[in-house]
């Protein structure tokens, strides 16, 4: 019988088997997404060698086409996973404009079949057991000794016993096996990561897309604060919320394990809504649905919605026990609709953006004056007409002090609100200078919500600003972990790089920012600068 082998491959306290699609860390298995494992098991096998990024995406995504993002935040996720399980972040080398290059020391072996040796002769018959290093094939030729007739007899009548007793044996034996690939498997498929992707609009009323979205963000919210999973906050969403899209490509770009993904349509008193769970890693739907409800019910539909998801995925909207802030809601249906619109023109940055998001904003506080999301929400708007200076709105220190008053109306309405501390927070930083109150109000809303990509960069920036620039880049990170598309992070990461002096980091971020966003006027000059610091200018 031939020898069937594996490729095993070991670098410190790490063992990668690529047939059995195990990754080990000191014999315990630990987690990788499907196409992150494929591209540590592409760079290991060239241990030492250049792989460029084309050949890469070619050969862990052959079968579609993806942007450079999803290869640079896989790696992103490898160099934090060999960190963070006891290796060596630094066993992926980035060669800038060309690839990356796995430089550990990598010892490969192969993994053989199972042979059985001989080890005991006993009267009941022959006890196998498996032995790795079996190296003499001469052994199994020699028969054992053949006793007496007495003790042959005594043999063949128990032999039935014998057999029973052996194949209970292996019958156990291929169960725990079986189990534990079972569990292997179930984990290799296990839904950590969540992605609520824009709800779009369809049917007559199909330019109502902000409506689509702020079902969006109160299903990211709901799930969310269940903290079972890892939910993507509405801002890393944005982007899809005006363009037809793909949602296993969407999915992939965000580097989570699975998307819910619907449409809206509206008609005069009614709403159907027809969403769906997807798997990224084989685009299996775990579960479908529609919905058909009145309008004035669509509060009660984004329960329904919510609480399917959370029961497909394995866990219950009460969490973990741990206590934890209530959802904030308005029970007024145009209060709701207003807000909606008004988020999703606060997220476009621009004046006349921001222009229609205090319309909206306002007019969800008039319908309800206790909805505290709304307030804080025109304190947010407020408060970048402020820092944008966009004087044909409001004058700067009249636009920061409306901010802080809305955002202190909020909180006070409701201080689970995280998006009212983030406002307020911004308003001490840059218009009043209270450093220390700005930081106050910023943990407080990172408390209430870490997955606030929003929160976490201006808490980056406010550590900038005091100078702590090794907890500034970290807290960064973290901002662009929860938001890996966003071309703002990424290029605020250059930068504080580039305060560091570390050049060659600093403009691999900056690309990576042209790369998402290709106009973004901030990442072309903080790329300028560093290129001149390189010695570059003329690239």
């Amino acid at each position: 019988m031939s020898q069937q082998s594996r490729q095993v491959f070991e670098f410190g306290p790490f063992r990668l088997d690529v047939a059995e699609r195990l990754f080990l860390k000191l014999g315990e298995p630990v987690s990788l997404a499907p196409k992150t494992f494929d591209i540590l098991a592409v760079l290991v096998r060239e241990n030492g060698r250049l792989v460029e990024k084309d050949a890469l995406l070619n050969e862990v995504w052959s079968d579609t086409f993806v942007e450079e993002s999803s290869l640079t935040q896989n790696i992103y996720l490898l160099r934090k996973i060999l960190k963070e399980d006891g290796g060596n972040g630094e066993f992926i080398e980035t060669v800038p404009r060309c690839g990356y290059r796995f430089k550990g020391e990598v010892r490969e072996s192969l993994a053989g079949s199972i042979r059985p040796v001989v080890r005991e002769h006993s009267r009941a018959g022959i006890c196998l057991e498996a032995d790795d290093n079996y190296d003499d094939p001469q052994e199994l030729t020699h028969p054992p000794p053949v006793p007496r007739r007495p003790f042959r007899s005594f043999a063949l009548r128990q032999l039935p016993a014998a057999l029973f007793i052996c194949l209970l044996g292996a019958a156990g034996l291929i169960i725990v096996r079986t189990r534990t690939a079972e569990n292997s498997y179930r984990e290799s498929w296990q839904i950590r990561s969540l992605a609520v992707l824009p709800f779009r609009t369809i049917g007559k009323n199909a330019q109502e897309e902000p409506l689509g979205l702020g079902m969006t963000d109160a299903t990211i919210t709901r799930l969310g604060a269940a903290g079972r999973i890892s939910v993507k906050p509405t801002s890393s969403i944005f982007r899809y919320a005006d363009q037809d899209f793909d949602p296993l490509s969407a999915g992939r770009e965000l580097g989570v394990d699975a998307v819910l993904d619907g449409t809206v349509q509206r008609s005069d008193e009614g709403v159907r809504v027809t969403v769906r769970l997807v798997r990224i890693a084989d685009g299996l739907t775990l579960w479908a649905d529609k919905y058909d409800e009145r309008y004035t019910e669509v509060f009660k539909l984004q329960d329904k919605i919510s609480d399917r998801v959370s029961r497909t995925l394995g866990f219950n909207l009460e969490g973990d026990g741990r206590p934890r802030s209530p959802t904030p809601r308005t029970q007024s249906v145009e209060a709701y609709e207003a807000y909606a619109r008004g988020l999703f023109f606060w997220n476009k940055r621009s004046e006349a953006g921001l222009a229609r998001a205090l319309e909206h904003f306002e007019a969800a506080t008039k319908h309800d004056p206790n909805y505290a999301a709304a307030f804080a929400g025109l304190a947010d708007t407020h408060a970048l007409i402020g820092y944008f200076e966009y004087k044909r709105l409001l004058p700067p220190e009249e636009a920061y002090r409306r901010a802080e008053a809305e955002a202190t109306r909020a909180i006070n309405l409701d201080g689970s609100v995280a998006e009212a501390y983030t406002a307020r927070a911004f308003v001490k930083a840059y218009s009043s200078g209270d450093i220390q109150g700005a930081e106050s109000d910023l943990t407080q809303a990172i408390l209430i919500k870490p997955n606030d990509d929003t929160a976490r960069l201006r808490y980056a920036l406010l550590l900038l600003a005091q100078g702590r620039i090794d907890d500034a880049i970290r807290e960064a990170h973290a901002a662009r972990e929860i938001n890996p598309l966003s071309a703002v992070i990424t290029t605020n990461i250059g930068y504080m790089l580039y305060l560091k002096r570390d050049y060659a980091e600093a403009e691999k971020f900056c690309r990576q920012a042209l790369e998402i966003d290709p106009s973004s006027y901030a990442a072309q000059y903080h790329l300028g600068l560093i290129l001149m610091q390189e010695g570059k200018a003329g690239e």
